[in-house]
């Protein structure tokens, strides 16, 4: 029957239709004890939407990469049945389960990186142009208003719903509009289509020290994809659900100042990482792929055991965050083709917010009551002197606003050896691309406005609280301040998972700059040390409450 309604739908050119049969197929076929055939049948049923969103705009193709996700999680466990098979098949296993893993995220992301210039250059009609440039100020408008009304004690719940309710209107109109822009600039431009990155291609990019791990939380099981230079390998994490349910219950532990997390650190890193070991444990750094609710885990802090001796996973191994291989690849060849690394720095801090109000260093760096963040402006000072005369443009206070950020960013002359935010964060969950961050006069530089800006930089640091949370969006990725930066430019960017204090993260970012700027370290290299010395500091930050909400991805 699933047979006929196939040959039904491709005579009647039901591409999606088709793809979901096949994908039902897949399933079936898996279950039935034919792990190979399943795959096969699965891989159709990605290679449909993947086509499918070529030429579309980022929002409208996402309907598609849920399709893409939906076979990919029937191949993925076909994979895994391969490997448990009765024939060796752990190669092939592992290598198809990258595959799927791969082409069920970040594409889209990798899609708009390639394609950055092309896009903004190509010639769009003025009438497009104007409609949504007319879209974003609406947006703008009311997305200012509402940040007015919710920094205002006594504002009632009604009047917040209602803006709420106009601003949910405006981005709907705003998303209609971006759609009809990037169909026509894909229309009239010289546009690249990427593939996910093969796996060959991806071991080529991978230094002898760096391991990375593709996690996929498919339905009932919990999977890895571990890649190195030499080998690839598929593990089986179990159940998914109480993988996850482990996740949660730590993430909520971990962010409590003076929690007791260990036993719940070196239980998750037993059902997480232990298993990864023969690929990772002789490398000095770990690049993790997330998936679901792994995108906002910390994994620098789980706790490894090996006998006596405990250590945090940043004590052992270098950590950063990447959407996916694709677009870990990607930005690595945009390392290479832009040259050398970046020079001087650009660093806003302390706006001045509406009706401010003083604040102790341990206020938290969220939205909610705009109180003023003095702690801000010396961190953006202390870092203005760790780089030659010259080579500092400190954004503070009235200056600290997206005109002069728009600005300074447009008198570089090359590239940036970093971009640093210091200020209040604002999450958005039901429009995650306008959460954003809180500049002078309350105003939120979204997701969405990043993605129009040009930041050349070899690093962005948001130092406020949230910035990598957002929607995780099934079949890409988590969308959040990070993807809006990689987008606009940033080969790396560093954001928090948690509200963070304004004293503890003044002595983090300290730290972190100083480490680069004066030692040299890289990025990675730079956080980690800096995580390190709180860590071991036994002072009042060495909880990892302080120091493991920030994380760096990009690679």
């Amino acid at each position: 029957a699933a047979q006929a309604a196939l040959a039904e739908m491709e005579i009647l050119g039901d591409r999606i239709g088709a793809s979901r049969v096949l994908r039902d197929l897949a399933g079936v076929t898996r279950r039935l004890g034919r792990p190979a055939d399943a795959i096969a049948l699965a891989r159709r049923a990605v290679e449909t939407p993947l086509a499918l969103g070529i030429g579309l705009g980022e929002e409208e193709a996402t309907g598609l990469r849920r399709d893409a996700r939906a076979a990919a999680d029937e191949g993925i466990l076909a994979a895994r049945d391969l490997l448990a098979g009765p024939s060796a098949g752990g190669a092939r296993a592992a290598a198809e389960a990258y595959w799927f893993a791969e082409s069920s995220r970040g594409l889209i992301l990798a899609d708009g990186i390639v394609n950055r210039d092309a896009l903004v250059n190509a010639a769009v009609t003025p009438e497009l142009r104007d409609a949504d440039a007319a879209a974003r100020d609406r947006v703008a408008a009311l997305r200012n208003r509402l940040t007015e009304l919710a920094s205002v004690a006594g504002t009632g719940a009604k009047a917040l719903e209602s803006a709420r309710t106009d601003l949910d209107s405006a981005y709907r109109g705003l998303g209609e509009s971006t759609a009809r822009v990037q169909r026509e600039a894909r229309r009239v431009a010289d546009v690249v289509y990427p593939r996910p990155v093969s796996l060959t291609d991806l071991q080529a990019s991978l230094d002898p020290g760096t391991a990375m791990v593709l996690f996929h939380m498919a339905p009932a099981h919990a999977l890895a994809v571990v890649v190195t230079r030499e080998s690839v390998r598929l593990v089986d994490l179990g159940d998914t659900a109480a993988l996850t349910a482990r996740v949660h219950d730590y993430v909520d532990l971990v962010c409590v100042e003076g929690s007791a997390d260990e036993a719940k650190a070196s239980g998750l890193y037993e059902a997480l990482l232990r298993p990864l070991e023969p690929e990772t444990a002789t490398r000095k750094r770990i690049l993790v792929s997330p998936d679901g609710p792994l995108a906002f885990l910390p994994v620098e802090a789980l706790v490894r055991k090996d006998g006596d001796r405990r250590e945090r996973v940043i004590e052992r191994w270098e950590i950063a965050y990447v959407p996916s291989a694709t677009v870990s690849v990607v930005l690595r060849d945009e390392r290479t083709r832009t040259g050398g690394p970046g020079e001087g720095i650009v660093a806003l801090g302390d706006p001045v917010y509406p009706g401010e109000t003083q604040a102790s260093g341990a206020e938290l760096r969220t939205f909610g009551r705009l109180r003023r963040l003095p702690g801000t402006a010396a961190e953006v000072k202390a870092l203005g002197e760790l780089v030659p005369p010259g080579e500092a443009n400190l954004l503070l206070r009235e200056r600290a606003t997206s005109a002069e950020l728009t600005r300074a960013l447009s008198d570089v002359p090359a590239r940036l050896a970093a971009l640093h935010l210091a200020c209040h964060g604002r999450v958005d969950t039901a429009r995650p691309r306008l959460t954003g961050l809180i500049l002078t006069g309350g105003e939120v530089l979204s997701v969405d406005d990043i993605y129009r800006m040009r930041v050349p930089a070899d690093l962005v640091v948001l130092s406020a609280c949230d910035t990598g949370r957002g929607e995780f969006l099934v079949g890409e990725g988590a969308i959040n301040l990070a993807r809006g930066f990689l987008f606009a430019g940033a080969s790396r960017v560093v954001v928090s998972n948690w509200a963070v204090s304004d004293d503890a993260t003044r002595a983090l970012m300290v730290a972190l700059y100083r480490k680069m700027l004066r030692d040299g370290l890289a990025p990675g290299e730079a956080l980690r040390a800096a995580k390190i010395e709180m860590l071991r500091s036994g002072g009042p930050f060495a909880h990892p409450a302080h120091w493991a909400s920030f994380v760096l991805w990009g690679g």
